[in-house]
């Protein structure tokens, strides 16, 4: 027997959408060919209906049918090629859109048409490497670099035709050639040709971070795609199609922050034709959708009910009788089923036109010729979509039945969760999968899923239905998958596999948002549990905030929304101290983090009082020694080092000993200092602590080359590569100062990096110098005797006076000490400051001596 056919594969010949497709694209390429005052935008398709009606499959057919790639579908005729395509696929996600995929999809479809796209190429360039150093570009690593050649070739071609070697674009090079071309070849005839491009290429180079990408650049390097489109030389510009499907799927984000960014995009790339696919019409004409960057009647007339232009919105619509009655004639004939045209009319009757009821009702269809043999009746096929679906699970073996309705507690998953959640062998599993309730999604992480409205229709059932599950057996068996995604969880972080680590916790989480279960004990008796712990210490909070559920229907799940967009660029600080108080003041599992994470913010912020008072409110719930050892180093960083020292006695030894080293440190006495730091960061290691022991590491290399310049090179240029691959910001920079240190003579010449690692930091401190840079400027000063460097690092120290923390002393009490006013803020010296300022003095000037020779 044939493998089994979903309705949206078999329905694929309808005539309406071929031909609305082709007039959308004559109708656009008029658009391009004569519009120059684009106020208003006409360059949407939408197909919109429900469910299961085969949206997807049409979107695909579309695309693979412009391109020339699919067969001649009847009475759809020859296709209107267009230049290139592309996809953004939405069905992944919940309510996010991942806009930097976006953005590589559209440059590779660009790259279909033209190797090189010079001014978006310089910008995402310049992006790609403040948000990823050291990665290679997109494509690079694959058979098809072809994007990634046309980026580098992009950027070398620039350098060359201004005299400026370059020997080739590399990873470790892209930063380095993006700078050149900002800084030393400004009257470039590029830079010239699009308004503010020069300032968008430093804001792409300056602004963003991994941890901070500023998704707002995005749009405008995408516009420059559009711009460069625009001004395309020949009788027409390439014609380039986005398809845009399961656009419902933003729905899911009640902020709506992931349609704001298409709507953004697809009104500033008004040369592109997108063409939208999903569950619901756009409503972006509304004008009150005030939360989008364009709406509005004016600005989207294409989509204002009624229109009659292409493009416009077309309903898809649940399946006419007819298109019904075809459907199951068609699965008839393949599957060789005994149908009657009586039952087949009344079959397509009953079905009210849903795909979903036609596919289950096929399945039923094809189980019982392989069961009974005799004819088909509507009583065997016939029913509710619930009861359909109960129907195909009672033709299914028991122990499959177990590995589908686990399968139906996650929103994607694989072969081995769904058999440690059904306690099923591998064999059934197979078995399970293989049926057409499940699809395939496009991640090789957690390749499985199930169509929403079957799943919610298993998930619902309970111990009523033959094999039926009660609540206590629906929470065992989510408990058990809820092991098993630890166990994945545990393996992916020990291979240092992000993706697959994120996804496993995403999971995890979807779980405990429906339903209340009993969680694993952590590694850390610092957390209640093993997921608790993974989401603190979680490989990217920004990847975690896109997977997490639309909506949650426990305690634990609304907890961690709420901590996990408290850590995210999304909220202020105020925002983000509100939404961790509301968390802290629960009984959630992550309180006592949240407790600690408003703390850190407020502490990051300067706002040293509310800060201790945040610990003194976690302290009174929990006076863990983690607890108040972060209440004491409040003190030591806001310079109250007395009150600091008070605080430290009642600590555990180890504890109370760090922060006096860290007092004394912060007054230029480092005794055993490095050593201690030494023996930290190797247990740090030793407990895979990888984030902590990168920063810790990078730290003491940077405090040993000022003090003693003893630094074996060779671990420094380990420490950079570990760095640079792990993306750890903190690490690279404090790698960077201790090379500069020991040898400033050749390291100061490269600008390139001294100039990324300033914009870093300037991104992490809200626009201002961090410490870091102000001890590189203050190094360098002093190595080129260089009085006005100091003076304007002078002045830079002087602005941020209410937001200095100890890390500041250093560079105040050298400034101080050859005659610069620094205006330092308070401190509970332990030592007369003149004594401090004349030590700090001492270990620059003992330093300088050293590298000069």
């Amino acid at each position: 027997m044939p493998k089994p056919a979903r309705v949206a594969d078999l329905f694929t010949d309808r005539v309406p959408e071929s031909a609305v497709f082709t007039a959308a694209l004559t109708a656009h390429r008029a658009y391009m060919d004569a519009t120059e005052d684009m106020s208003a935008a006409e360059n949407v398709l939408v197909y919109h209906g429900v469910g299961g009606i085969g949206k997807t499959t049409l979107s695909e057919r579309l695309e693979a049918w412009s391109n020339g790639e699919s067969p001649a579908v009847d009475r759809w005729g020859p296709p209107m090629p267009v230049a290139a395509t592309c996809r953004i696929d939405l069905h992944p996600t919940r309510g996010q859109v991942d806009m930097v995929a976006a953005l590589v999809s559209l440059r590779r479809a660009f790259g279909k048409v033209e190797p090189r796209w010079p001014a978006f190429d310089v910008a995402f360039a310049a992006y790609w490497s403040a948000i990823r150093p050291g990665e290679a570009l997109p494509g690079a690593d694959t058979e098809d670099g072809a994007m990634a050649e046309g980026i580098a070739d992009s950027i070398g071609e620039l350098l060359s035709d201004s005299g400026i070697a370059c020997a080739g674009i590399t990873p470790r090079t892209v930063r380095g050639a993006v700078h050149k071309a900002r800084t030393q070849i400004a009257r470039h005839r590029l830079f010239d040709r699009y308004e503010g491009f020069e300032e968008l290429v430093r804001r792409c180079g300056d602004l963003p971070t991994p941890d901070a990408p500023h998704p707002e650049l995005i749009i405008d390097i995408a516009h420059l795609l559009d711009l460069e489109l625009c001004g395309w030389e020949g009788p027409h510009a390439p014609q380039i199609v986005v398809f845009v499907d399961t656009f419902e799927r933003l729905a899911a984000d009640p902020r709506r922050t992931g349609e704001a960014a298409l709507n953004e995009l697809m009104w500033r790339m008004p040369n592109v034709l997108f063409v939208v696919t999903g569950r619901h019409p756009l409503d972006w004409y509304d004008d009150t959708r005030t939360n989008l960057p364009a709406f509005g009647r004016a600005a989207w007339p294409g989509l204002v009910p009624g229109a009659t232009r292409e493009p416009r919105q077309h309903p898809v619509g649940t399946l006419a009788s007819e298109d019904c009655l075809r459907i199951i004639h068609r699965g008839r004939e393949l599957y060789e089923l005994d149908i009657s045209d009586p039952v087949a009319s009344e079959l397509a009757r009953a079905s009210d036109g849903l795909p979903q009821f036609l596919d289950l009702a096929l399945d039923l269809a094809r189980n019982r010729k392989v069961t009974g043999g005799a004819p088909i009746d509507l009583d065997h096929v016939g029913g509710s979509l619930d009861e359909l679906v109960m129907r195909v699970l009672a033709d299914v073996p028991a122990d499959e039945q177990r590995a589908l309705r686990a399968a139906s507690m996650f929103p994607f998953f694989d072969l081995f969760v769904i058999g440690e959640a059904a306690q099923v062998d591998d064999g059934c599993a197979q078995r399970a999968l293989a049926r057409p309730m499940i699809d395939r999604r496009g991640s090789q992480v957690f390749p499985y899923s199930m169509h929403d409205a079957i799943r919610a229709a298993i998930r619902n059932s309970d111990h009523s239905v033959p094999h039926g599950w009660s609540d206590r057996d629906w929470r065992e068996s989510a408990e058990i998958g809820l092991s098993a995604l630890h166990y994945r969880h545990r393996i992916a972080s020990e291979a240092m596999d992000a993706e697959a680590a994120l996804a496993a916790l995403a999971l995890a989480i979807s779980l405990v948002s429906d339903q209340e279960l009993t969680i694993g004990p952590a590694a850390s008796k610092v957390y209640e549990d093993w997921l608790s712990q993974a989401i603190v210490h979680g490989p990217s909070i920004a990847g975690l905030r896109a997977t997490l559920p639309a909506r949650a229907v426990t305690e634990m799940g609304r907890g961690i929304a709420d901590f996990v967009a408290a850590r995210t660029t999304e909220v202020t600080v105020d925002q983000s101290v509100e939404l961790l108080t509301g968390v802290f003041e629960s009984a959630h599992p992550l309180r006592l983090p949240a407790g600690r994470h408003r703390g850190y913010v407020l502490r990051d912020a300067g706002r040293w009082d509310e800060a201790i008072a945040a610990f003194d409110e976690v302290i009174e719930v929990s006076s863990t020694p983690l607890n108040c050892y972060q209440r004491a180093s409040t003190f030591a960083t806001a310079r109250r080092f007395a009150e600091a020292i008070d605080e430290s006695t009642g600590l555990p030894a180890a504890r109370a000993e760090s922060i006096r080293i860290t007092c004394h440190a912060s007054h230029a006495r480092f005794d055993d200092y490095l050593d201690r730091r030494r023996q930290e960061v190797e247990k740090l290691w030793a407990g895979r602590r990888q984030r902590e022991a990168l920063a810790g590491e990078a730290a003491t290399h940077r405090w040993r080359a000022l003090l003693d310049g003893r630094v074996d090179r060779a671990e420094l240029d380990r420490l950079h590569d570990r760095a640079e691959a792990a993306g750890h910001l903190t690490a690279l920079r404090d790698e960077y100062s201790a090379r500069l240190l020991c040898d400033p003579a050749a390291v100061i010449p490269n600008e390139d990096e001294r100039s990324w690692i300033e914009s870093v930091d300037r991104a992490r401190n809200r626009g201002e110098i961090g410490y870091r840079t102000g001890l590189i400027r203050l190094a360098i000063a002093l190595y080129s005797d260089d009085e006005r460097l100091l003076g304007e690092l002078a002045q830079e120290t002087r602005s941020r006076r209410h937001r200095r923390g100890r890390t500041w002393i250093p560079i105040e009490c050298v400034l101080d000490s050859h005659g610069y006013r620094v205006d330092a803020p308070p401190a509970q010296w332990l030592e007369p400051y003149s004594v401090v300022r004349t030590r700090w003095r001492h270990h620059f000037d003992t330093w300088l001596m050293r590298v000069r020779g």
